[in-house]
């Protein structure tokens, strides 16, 4: 994955980040898979009887753009709000995704953020695979929601404990 990244800062309380990405990737999956196709209409799943071998080779690119503005609104609160373009060149789909952060510094080594986005992940290889997936798969899409918090035990130091 290449990655490209500019940054702009517009005043002392306000940043934009303006990215791209680029991952190439090559696949070749092999699996031996059962048959469970039986004529009599009873089928046994842990047979050791016929078995069929699939070769999927496959090249994905994926592009990827974003654009992240922090917002400082003082010492204690501030905003990350932004949106992730991603295309998915093997189901041939672009989505887009905002995201938001809120964050409140307690002190400079303690902090709560409150975060949701939307994301998406193409399909592997093998899940869109004719032979063994679904060539019509879409990319699948998760709402995250987070809240986390954060504490520095060494307030500062590099030394370690």
């Amino acid at each position: 994955t290449q990655r490209f990244e500019v940054e702009r800062a517009w005043s002392d309380a306000w940043t934009s980040f303006f990215g791209l990405d680029n991952r190439l990737a090559w696949a070749h999956v092999s699996l031996n898979l059962p048959d469970f196709y039986n004529p009599g209409g009873v089928a046994n799943p842990v047979s050791t009887g016929k078995q069929q071998r699939v070769d999927v080779r496959a090249t994905s690119h994926n592009l990827g753009g974003y654009w992240n503005n922090d917002l400082r609104f003082d010492e204690s609160w501030s905003l990350k709000a932004g949106l992730r373009y991603d295309y998915f060149a093997s189901i041939r789909e672009g989505n887009i995704g905002p995201r938001a952060a809120l964050k409140r510094n307690f002190s400079p080594y303690r902090l709560l953020r409150l975060a949701s986005g939307v994301y998406y992940q193409p399909p592997s290889e093998q899940q869109t695979s004719e032979e063994v997936g679904n060539p019509d798969l879409r990319a699948p899409r998760a709402l995250h929601l987070a809240m986390t918090y954060e504490e520095d035990l060494r307030r500062g130091a590099s030394n370690g404990w």
